[in-house]
């Protein structure tokens, strides 16, 4: 099994955008994933505000490797700004994990059953010791679609983490 085409390109940048994120929020207590689910609040409570949707009419510019795959989410009711801030957010997210998980690894999503129906088939998830295999992209996506339903809460992302960690 392949990795989606853009999958590799975005793999190879998770570093960049992490590195961006903590740039950009580190005035307002945003930092480093450090493998323990610690700064998740805090980076949820600092993003959540700045997600901002497409003006009515409004054509996207560029925008991550990911957009318009149709297997991966494409969230074309938030601006560019947004998009790009919800794609720093996944790599916070995924490198965080890896980093708490002994063994956890990027892999890519199969079924050897019904490989047809997985809807992560080819696409990059983290792969725990235990065969579980976790998609950052549906989980941030879950999470901006509270946010644009106002339902969103700053302990969403951690709450999630600790999900997708086998810790809940």
């Amino acid at each position: 099994m392949s990795l989606a085409a853009w999958a590799e390109d975005w793999l190879r940048t998770v570093d960049d955008r992490v590195a961006w994120l903590v740039r950009e929020g580190g005035a307002d207590g945003v930092v480093p994933p450090l493998g323990d689910g610690a700064g998740l609040v805090l980076l949820w409570a600092w993003a959540r505000p700045r997600f901002v949707r497409r003006p009515a009419g409004g054509v996207p510019g560029e925008l991550p490797v990911w957009y318009g795959d149709p297997r991966a989410w494409t969230p074309r009711w938030w601006d560019d700004e947004t998009i790009w801030l919800c794609d720093a957010v996944i790599a916070w997210f995924a490198t965080e994990l890896l980093s708490a998980l002994p063994g956890a690894v990027w892999a890519t999503g199969h079924d050897e059953l019904e490989p047809q129906r997985y809807l992560h088939e080819g696409q990059p998830v983290v792969r725990r010791l235990d065969g579980g295999e976790v998609h950052p992209w549906t989980l941030v996506a879950n999470l901006a679609g509270r946010v644009w339903t106002g339902t969103a809460a700053d302990t969403d992302l951690l709450r999630v983490w600790h999900y997708s960690a086998g810790m809940a």
